[in-house]
């Protein structure tokens, strides 16, 4: 990455599209479909570069919904607690299916679709394994998606015709087995039921190990053969995260109550997790001996990215480099205290 520290002003995000490619190569032998989220991680000309390598894209807004269309002719997958009545006919023209959040919802708009739209229901399997309720979309009373007993009454009534489920239930797991409880609780639930479905979207928040590629295998097999029904995952910050860097410039530096502050030409601003979840972000230049704590240029007490140990003294004008944030920075920074949002660099924009 050292090539592109001088040839652009700081601060700026940087994408490789190599990296984005190789990500989603891990799942090539898959037997279930692969879906990109968009909403990780989405600028224009991005689908065009990744769409071969994927089965469609899930979004979660029409801005989303129409830079992705323009770009590829994969299925697009919509979901969003979010639907104007304005908007629905740009879904028609352009998406391929939809899946409500709940049944009001699905009521309200049902009438409205084209008959080549595929409806989902999303549902909450009151399962879940994130501790943090800020990240948690199946703790009681969630406002994401219908409980899962109550699905049941729906389809077992015949109130309730779609074709299929999609819930997410994790975040950052490294467990397979997870979702391979999730799917046998949502079996022991919907029973009987499962017959009159023909799909399942699990979501994603899982992080890719060859045992993941294995058990979702096994389950697509499974399903398949028991009810005739067709997985989906869609990662999004599994594919997205380690593509993204954010490269910034020391402004100023000087010593506080024994403390070494270095301020930087970016903010939390740019990078909202910091500040909103007390992530603190890698860096590329990890050492040890100097200790310099890396604080953002916004007037914001709390815009400080963490404590970093350096091989050297730090300078004005040297380069610090953030990595593994390609997921939720972009698409979420803002421009509080009137600090501009950084500049977009690609790298391997041709890679293929």
């Amino acid at each position: 990455m050292a090539e592109f520290y001088n040839q652009h002003d700081t601060p700026y995000f940087l994408f490789d599209i190599r990296e984005m490619h190789n990500n989603i190569s891990r799942y090539k032998n898959r037997k279930f479909n692969l879906n990109y989220s968009a909403k990780s991680l989405l600028f224009k000309q991005l689908s065009s570069k990744i769409e071969s390598l994927l089965d469609g894209f899930t979004v979660s807004s029409i801005r989303d919904l129409k830079i992705v269309r323009n770009e590829t002719n994969k299925p697009i997958h919509f979901i969003s607690p979010l639907i104007r009545n304005t908007e629905i006919q740009e879904i028609n023209s352009i998406g391929n299916s939809i899946a409500f959040n709940s049944i009001n919802q699905f009521h309200r708009f049902k009438n409205s679709l084209s008959s080549h739209i595929q409806t989902f229901m999303r549902i909450n399997p009151e399962k879940s394994f994130i501790q943090d309720v800020r990240y948690n979309p199946c703790k009681p009373d969630s406002q994401l998606g219908m409980p899962i007993l109550l699905l049941k009454k729906y389809l077992k009534n015949n109130d309730l015709k779609i074709n299929g489920i999609h819930f997410h239930n994790n975040c950052l797991s490294n467990s397979p087995e997870q979702i391979t409880s999730t799917t046998e609780y949502i079996e022991s639930c919907l029973g009987d039921c499962l017959h009159k479905l023909q799909y399942m979207n699990i979501g994603g928040g899982y992080i890719y190990n060859k045992k993941l590629i294995d058990t979702l295998n096994f389950l697509t097999d499974e399903w398949k053969t028991k009810y005739n029904i067709k997985l989906t995952i869609e990662p999004g910050f599994d594919i997205s995260n380690s593509a993204g860097f954010l490269v910034t410039s020391i402004i100023d530096i000087f010593n506080t109550r024994n403390k070494n502050i270095a301020i930087l030409d970016t903010t939390v601003n740019h990078l909202p997790e910091v500040f909103e979840y007390q992530i603190k972000p890698e860096i590329t230049q990890n050492g040890i001996g100097h200790k310099y704590t890396l604080c953002g240029c916004s007037c914001l007490a709390g815009d400080v990215f963490g404590e970093y140990e350096f091989n050297a003294a730090l300078k004005v004008g040297q380069v610090i480099m953030f990595k593994n944030v390609g997921s939720y920075s972009y698409v979420k920074a803002h421009e509080f205290n009137g600090i501009e949002k950084p500049s977009m660099v690609i790298k391997n924009a041709n890679y293929n």
